[in-house]
């Protein structure tokens, strides 16, 4: 239900009740010590870390935690800082750092208790989330040396050292870790445009030299893990490291063998650049480096991976809105290599574009065509992962085709199953899944029941989480919910969080 002292300034409010942050009066019905406004305002203040002064770290415990050299100590540190306990009465709680790190709760309290993370990269993004100071870390970010290597306390000169810290918290700087604010987070776009440009003049000039290929194929099997747990935001700017890197090394054509198997890392690599920006909804991107994928898979001589780079360009038509083009790619996917990831992907995603277009006999053979192949695809391919397909998949992508063709008693019964076989830690999926069951339940009349869902996956999500393809499912809710039902308390909720999500995502587009 929607809260009734929506102002400063609520009629019939108790003159002696006022809110604590800005002294208006209370509504009569508020029993907290915050209007509605203050709230949301002392709510947002924990969408990302804040900035804090350098006397922030000067505390017994993060001294202990810099100089045990384990990240999870420091994030203790920073949930309990006195200065959280007193603004909200209590330390921050772990399922809130969750949101900003992309982890579960059960992961940030392993995170905090188990043993010291060694993962540089790792350490180098939950650094630049919280903001730590250069100087206080036992690592170094890429081209900074720290002048100081060992944790020490704070010294009154620290301002002066300002400018360090600056150059590693700046929007050009290329680490790893989720831009805080809207500007860096258009910067990120940016720079993936611009890597774009680069990489294709580095692919006129060759290849690159000897470099430990099998190492680079475990960066690859791990990016394509994170798709499924990591927001896009966060893996866009692995991704642009980790192709940066790989920019760097083609200096010239090599073997052919070296030449085949770095077109293949390289093909990986575009894929999932587009794949993640197509999750942040900027289509230009994605359709960009999708064409490179496919431009380079055809050096590597594989039709499975040819197959995938074709299916990733199905998505991309799929969420642009051409339907005709989709069909056209992911039957060429299925053409090239059938029994594959990019085969089922494909055969998922043209049953999802019939649905749309409601043709019901098209839809149910392209998803009895993925079941089949599901049953003939290798176990090792059966994974959590943009390089996998599991049974979670393809009952979601089920469930959306049927929610399309308004079978919504089939289309329930397909996403519950996904529900279930999804893990927690799969936010998007499972919000999306979610999202088409409130479209189930418009289609059943029960529009308010599915505005109040459709609000509940969204603020449960970080802004980074709710952005792109999930902030685009929302919208869909709400403009399907029947134009008497718009003035409910429900349907006001959701227009009010749909807007806040889509000015978010005009920002990070500008």
């Amino acid at each position: 239900m929607r809260p009734s002292n929506t102002s400063h300034s609520a009629p019939g409010a108790p003159e002696g009740r006022r809110c604590a942050g800005c002294r208006s009066p209370l509504a009569s019905d508020n029993t907290a010590r915050l209007c509605v406004r203050c709230h949301r305002d002392q709510r947002d203040q924990l969408r990302t870390p804040a900035t804090h002064k350098p006397d922030f770290f000067e505390t017994d415990d993060f001294r202990a935690a810099f100089a045990a050299q384990h990240i999870g100590k420091v994030v203790r540190a920073y949930r309990y800082h006195p200065s959280h306990v007193r603004l909200f009465g209590k330390a921050l709680n772990q399922d809130l750092v969750g949101r900003w790190f992309d982890l579960t709760q059960s992961q940030v309290s392993k995170l905090e208790n188990g043993k010291p993370e060694q993962n540089l990269d790792t350490l180098r993004t939950y650094a630049k989330i919280l903001k730590l100071p250069p100087n206080l870390l036992w690592f170094d970010f890429p081209g900074q040396t720290r002048a100081i290597t060992t944790p020490v306390p704070l010294s009154a000169n620290y301002l002066a050292e300002g400018a360090v810290t600056r150059s590693i918290w700046d929007d050009s700087y290329p680490i790893s870790g989720e831009r805080s604010s809207v500007e860096s987070s258009s910067g990120l776009l940016s720079r993936a445009a611009r890597l774009h440009g680069d990489l294709a003049g580095a692919l006129a000039a060759g290849f690159m030299r000897e470099a430990s290929i099998d190492e680079w194929d475990l960066h690859i099997a791990r990016l394509g893990e994170a798709t499924r747990y990591r927001s896009p935001g966060v893996l866009l700017d692995d991704l642009i490291a980790r192709v940066s890197e790989m920019r760097g090394l083609m200096l010239s054509a090599g073997s052919s063998e070296r030449r085949t198997r770095y077109a293949r890392i390289l093909a990986q690599l575009s894929g999932l650049m587009s794949l993640t920006l197509l999750k942040l909804n900027n289509m230009a991107g994605a359709r960009d480096w999708v064409r490179t994928a496919e431009l380079v898979a055809a050096e590597a001589n594989d039709s499975s991976l040819q197959s995938w780079t074709y299916a990733q360009e199905a998505y991309y038509h799929f969420y642009a809105g051409d339907l005709k083009a989709t069909i056209e790619a992911a039957q060429r996917a299925q053409h090239t290599a059938q029994v594959s990831v990019g085969g089922i992907l494909a055969a998922a995603v043209e049953a999802r574009a019939h649905g749309l277009l409601g043709r019901a006999d098209e839809t149910v053979e392209a998803v009895n065509r993925a079941e089949t192949i599901l049953e003939r695809l290798d176990s090792g391919l059966l994974v959590p992962s943009a390089f996998g397909y599991d049974l979670a998949q393809l009952r979601f992508h089920q469930g959306n085709a049927l929610t399309h063709l308004k079978a919504t008693a089939s289309a329930h019964v397909a996403l519950d199953q996904a529900l279930e076989l999804y893990p927690e830690d799969d936010y998007m999926d499972r919000a999306l899944v979610n999202l088409d069951r409130a479209l189930c339940m418009i289609h059943d009349g029960e529009d308010g029941s599915a505005a109040e869902l459709a609000v509940n996956v969204i603020t449960t999500l970080s802004r980074s989480q709710a952005l792109g393809l999930i902030a685009g499912r929302a919208n869909e809710v709400l403009h399907t919910l029947r134009r008497d039902v718009l003035s409910s308390s429900p349907a006001l909720d959701l227009r009010d969080a749909v807007a806040d999500l889509n000015r978010q995502e005009n920002d990070v587009q500008r």
